[in-house]
């Protein structure tokens, strides 16, 4: 089991994976869904929301993780999310405008839902661990892409719904 260290901010285990789960959180402002032909806006809005609010009960699960194994049963929920989220939105044709922010959120959702397995990983050695591991993958090269993506959706008009909180 995991625990905080004697004087380790955050206190009691649920605490600490709630404040774990917030962090992925921040990074998980993403997702995508499936399709056929070319969508509408409104059609890949619809898309995108969905998949923000799959995401958003994933992650809202990991929050009440009390345990490290329901931890880690739980982040690998969100990289099921993750990656069910990047199939759906590989497998549509977006709006035209949007064609290239959606490669790029695909990308970056795959490799999120990868860099979540380090995370579920680093459990093994203690909640300082976890923490920095999270730290690095909430602000890595694949959260980055995928928020990036996101903010060119929305610059184009279209509403990510929880995608983007």
């Amino acid at each position: 089991m995991i625990s905080a260290r004697s004087g380790h901010p955050g206190g009691s285990q649920r605490t600490v994976y709630a404040a774990l789960a917030c962090a992925f959180a921040a990074a998980l402002g993403l997702a995508g869904c499936g399709g056929g032909g070319r969508l509408t806006k409104s059609q890949y809005e619809d898309k995108l929301q969905s998949a923000g609010s799959k995401l958003t009960a994933a992650v809202q699960q990991l929050t009440r993780a009390t345990s490290k194994d329901e931890f880690q049963q739980n982040v690998g929920d969100v990289q099921d999310a993750l990656d069910s989220a990047a199939d759906s939105l590989d497998g549509v044709t977006p709006p035209s405008d949007v064609a290239g922010a959606n490669d790029r959120l695909v990308h970056g959702l795959r490799g999120l839902a990868q860099d979540f397995g380090q995370v579920k990983a680093a459990a093994d050695e203690g909640i300082d661990t976890a923490t920095r591991k999270a730290r690095e993958v909430t602000t890595g090269a694949a959260s980055r892409e995928a928020r990036q993506a996101i903010e060119e959706l929305r610059r184009h008009g279209y509403d990510v719904g929880q995608l983007g909180t």
